[in-house]
C-alpha cells in the first residue's frame, strides 16, 4: 500500500512545523466489509472517484476482461509523445501514469500497475504487513498499525526530515481492507487528519493473472509545499513519482524474493528507478477522465 509516499521535506522547510498524530484509544468504529463504506478521514475531490473505480472493477468479474481496460485513465492514447512513452514502458516492471488536477500545480495523482510473480494470497500478505513498510519505502523512520477494528485499520507514519532543526513528519492513515471477493482484495485508504499533508486518498486492487498477481494502485494527495509550488512544481512531481515507484518495487521484490534482505530490495529498486523515464511520465500527465 500504499505506498505513499510523498516526500514532504519542502513543506516542512517552508512551514517549519510538523503535524502530530492524535493518540490512539478513540472509540472503535463498527467494521464494515465493503471497501466503499465511509472512512472517518479527510474527504478529497478524489474520494468518490476512487470508490467509483473500485465499483467498476468489482463489476468486472470475468478474468479475461482486465480491470485496467475499464477504469478511468488519462486521455493520452492519441498524443504522440505519450505513445512514445508507452513504447518505453512496455517492458517496465511497473507502469506509472500521472494525473493532474486542473487549477493546481501540486495536487499529485499517480497510478502504478504491475504484475507480481506470486499468487494473490502471497501478495496480499505482503501488502497487509504494514509494519514492514518502513524497511521498503524510502525515508521513513516508522510505519506501523496502531489498531485494528475488523477490517478497519489505523496506521501511523513517521517520515524522516533530514534537517537537524526540524521534527519528522507524523500522520495517520485509515485503511479499509475488503476481502469480500475471492482472490480480489481491495485496499482503500485515506488521511485521518489534515496537516502539512492536506488530503490523501488511495486505492489498491489485486487480482489473479495466470499464476501471478495483477496489482493496480491509485494515489491522490495535496500538500502545503510553500514556495516550492511556485518556484519548482516539477520537483514535487518527479520526487513523488520516484517515491511511488520505489515503494511499488519494494512491495514487488518483497513478495517475489522473500530471501532478499531489505537492503538488497532497496538497492535493486533504486537501480530500476535510476533508469526509469520519470520526467517523461510526469510530462505526460493528464486529468483523470472517464473512458
Amino acid at each position: 500500500m500504499h505506498r505513499v509516499l510523498v516526500v514532504l521535506i519542502f513543506c516542512f522547510l517552508s512551514s517549519g512545523g510538523s503535524h502530530n498524530a492524535r493518540a490512539a484509544g478513540e472509540p472503535a468504529t463498527l467494521p464494515d466489509s465493503r471497501f466503499d463504506a465511509l472512512l472517518e478521514g479527510v474527504k478529497s475531490p478524489y474520494t468518490d472517484r476512487l470508490i467509483a473505480i473500485g465499483k467498476r472493477w468489482v463489476a468486472k468479474s470475468d478474468e479475461a476482461t482486465r480491470a485496467v481496460a475499464s477504469v478511468p485513465s488519462s486521455a493520452s492514447a492519441s498524443a504522440t509523445p505519450v505513445d512514445g512513452l508507452t513504447a518505453k514502458l512496455a517492458g517496465a516492471e511497473v507502469k506509472m501514469e500521472c494525473y493532474n488536477t486542473p487549477g493546481s500545480k501540486s495536487y499529485v495523482g499517480v497510478r502504478g500497475e504491475m504484475v507480481v510473480a506470486v499468487p494473490v494470497a502471497k501478495m496480499d500478505a505482503v501488502l497487509a504487513n504494514i509494519d514492514e513498510y518502513k524497511e521498503l519505502f524510502p525515508d521513513y523512520k516508522d510505519i506501523h498499525i496502531v489498531k485494528k477494528d475488523g477490517n478497519r485499520w489505523l496506521t501511523f507514519w513517521e517520515q524522516i526530515i533530514p534537517v537537524f532543526f526540524l521534527s519528522n513528519l507524523k500522520y495517520e492513515i485509515l485503511y479499509l481492507v475488503d476481502h469480500s471477493q475471492v482472490d480480489r482484495p481491495i485496499y482503500r485508504f485515506q488521511l485521518k487528519e489534515p496537516g502539512s499533508l492536506r488530503t490523501f486518498d488511495g486505492l489498491i486492487l489485486l487480482e489473479a493473472q495466470g499464476t501471478g498477481t495483477h496489482y493496480t494502485e491509485y494515489d491522490f494527495w495535496d500538500a502545503d509545499y510553500g514556495l516550492l509550488e511556485k518556484l519548482a512544481p516539477s520537483k514535487i512531481w518527479t520526487g513523488s513519482v520516484e517515491d511511488a515507484l520505489l515503494s511499488d518495487l519494494g512491495l514487488k521484490y518483497r513478495a517475489e524474493h522473500p530471501d532478499w534482505t531489505f537492503k538488497q530490495i532497496r538497492k535493486e529498486a533504486h537501480q530500476v528507478a535510476d533508469k526509469y523515464p520519470i520526467d517523461e511520465v510526469v510530462a505526460a500527465r493528464q486529468p483523470l477522465t472517464e473512458k
